[in-house]
């Protein structure tokens, strides 16, 4: 019989659908069925058993089993942001209530602060100014407050020097002369508390007082904002941020000698009603607008600068004198962090002369401006935390050259290299400051401050001639930061 023509096409089927597989031996009698297509079904998988109670099965039907929740508490939301940890590392503790109540101490006040037999003498910052001291940042974390009772300081010899100043300038009136100094002294000498000092004198006096408590906040790019003036060459900037914030330090500590004060002259400034405004009102108007914290400012320091004309202290009210302070004042004196765009395109530092706040400060500083009614300015130098200045740091030398040679015509070639670079523009305007350098105190006024100390329950020798002349050789000479080290420190770290 002959095959069919599907059978006779068989093989050549074959050929084109095999596909090569492995062969595998069966085992005998087993059939297996040839084909070469895939499975058209997944073969079913195994269902997951019903518990049975065992372990890793389910649980028994009509059992329940323990769930765990998460913590849904709701957690603080300011623990942990940025604010928060900068408030606890900057937080200023100004009074230990395990500290002893030190007898028979005096409280700091008009008479006791100008009076020459008061140096040497520890007395207690009055409370309504603690506040005030505060808010301006005069109190420094490192000056050890939190050891004692309450906030104490001693007057020395540089104290009482510039309290005389502030005497003088009281009583002279409309044209008293204005105090220009830049402290200088090495590390933990007393800079920054003679500040302090300065502001509280000055703040019994009824003065004006202003502070920067730190000069690094004006050029580090981070604490305040920038804006150009339009119009200006070389282009300049203002920190509005930063003026509402300086503002309001100044409308807050100075509020009842500015409510004294009304607005005399006129200010294209868009306020309702301007006129009919005393300074702590304006001084408040500008804190809270950004926009124009500049300039009220401006508008502020020109009314604060009125001459006191007879005419005008009736009408308006006398204007007081001015003290101006500020710290670690090396940062403004070179290149910011700011950056502008140049005219090859590429972004440029901004000299911190083209920035409008500490230009202010240092045209006061160096006496390119003037104060009618008399003032104060300090600016302190830091030696832990600053920026090498090689113009300030010329200016100093030449300003301590002049403290002990009066009469000596000094040059700049005597103290800078004339064939190394320097910024010019900076020496030309800080050459002539004046310098109060501070050195370490007086043995008599180291056995006055380690009583303070051991009264307040911090020492645990006696206080004795041989141990003030030992712990006062042991600091340097007197070094009051080192002083309070090697006294107070010791002790509390066990003498280690």
């Amino acid at each position: 019989m002959r095959p069919t023509t599907t059978l006779r096409r068989v093989p050549a089927l074959l050929d084109d659908c095999i596909v090569a597989r492995p062969l595998t031996l069966r085992r005998p009698g087993s059939v297996t069925y040839f084909s070469t297509t895939s499975y058209r079904y997944a073969p079913p998988t195994a269902g997951k058993k019903k518990g049975t109670g065992g372990h890793g099965e389910g649980p028994k039907k009509g059992r329940q089993t323990l769930k765990i929740k998460r913590d849904m508490r709701v957690k603080d939301a300011t623990i942990g942001t940025p604010e928060s940890r900068k408030a606890f590392r900057t937080r200023i503790i100004l009074e230990n209530t395990n500290a002893n109540t030190v007898p028979g101490l005096d409280r700091l006040t008009a008479e006791t602060a100008f009076a020459k037999e008061s140096i040497g003498k520890v007395f207690t910052i009055p409370g309504n100014h603690i506040d005030a001291l505060r808010l301006m940042g005069a109190f420094k974390r490192t000056q050890g407050w939190h050891n004692y009772k309450g906030p104490a300081t001693l007057i020395r010899q540089e104290t009482w020097y510039i309290g005389q100043r502030m005497n003088e300038i009281s009583e002279a009136g409309l044209g008293a002369e204005t105090t220009r100094k830049v402290i200088i002294g090495e590390r933990k000498s007393g800079k920054s508390v003679l500040i302090l000092q300065a502001l509280s004198m000055a703040m019994l006096r009824e003065w004006v007082v202003i502070n920067i408590p730190e000069c690094r906040e004006l050029t580090d790019a981070l604490t305040s904002d920038y804006n150009p003036v339009k119009g200006t060459d070389p282009l300049q900037f203002y920190q509005k941020q930063y003026s509402a914030t300086l503002l309001d330090q100044i409308a807050r500590v100075n509020r009842t000698v500015l409510s004294k004060i009304k607005v005399s002259q006129s200010h294209t400034l868009p306020i309702r009603n301007l006129g009919q405004m005393n300074l702590h009102q304006l001084a408040e108007h500008g804190a809270a607008e950004l926009d124009l914290a500049w300039p009220v400012f401006q508008a502020l320091w020109t009314e604060l600068t009125a001459k006191n004309d007879p005419e005008v202290v009736e009408k308006f009210g006398k204007r007081p004198p001015v003290m101006f302070c500020a710290d670690n004042i090396s940062y403004i004196f070179g290149e910011s962090k700011y950056e502008k765009l140049a005219e090859n395109d590429k972004l440029v530092p901004v000299h911190t002369f083209d920035l409008l706040l500490p230009k202010h400060y240092i045209d006061l500083l160096t006496g390119t401006t003037t104060l009618p009614n008399g003032g104060i300015i300090l600016g302190a130098t830091s030696s832990s935390h600053y920026i090498t200045c090689p113009p300030l740091d010329v200016a100093i030398e030449m300003g301590q050259e002049r403290l002990q040679y009066p009469d000596e015509k000094l040059e700049v070639n005597d103290f800078w290299n004339p064939l190394v670079k320097i910024d010019r523009r900076v020496l030309d305007q800080v050459i002539n400051i004046d310098v109060l350098p501070l050195k370490g105190i007086s043995k008599e006024e180291a056995r006055e401050i380690i009583g303070y100390w051991a009264l307040s329950g911090l020492v645990r020798d006696r206080v004795q001639d041989n141990y003030v002349g030992e712990k006062w050789t042991m600091s340097g000479g007197g070094v009051i930061g080192e002083l309070e080290k090697a006294v107070v420190r010791m002790n509390l770290n066990g003498g280690t």
